[in-house]
């Protein structure tokens, strides 16, 4: 069903910070590799894909308070 609706989905547990990629819709998430903690794997992930123009609406403290 995921593949229909275009979807990446991951999930995250911020308590232990480890999370797993479900499904990825293309290649865009590669750089989020699930290797280490979510929020060092983000941060790599905000400063190597996100544009930088975007980078203030994707961060840690922005995406829905999840620190």
């Amino acid at each position: 069903m995921l593949r229909y609706e275009n979807s990446t989905v991951m999930e995250v547990d911020m308590n232990s910070g480890v999370y797993h990629l479900v499904y990825k819709q293309n290649n865009d998430f590669d750089k989020l590799c699930p290797v280490g903690q979510f929020e060092a794997s983000y941060l790599v992930f905000l400063q190597e894909v996100v544009h930088p123009d975007d980078r203030n609406i994707a961060s840690l403290e922005t995406i829905s308070g999840m620190r």
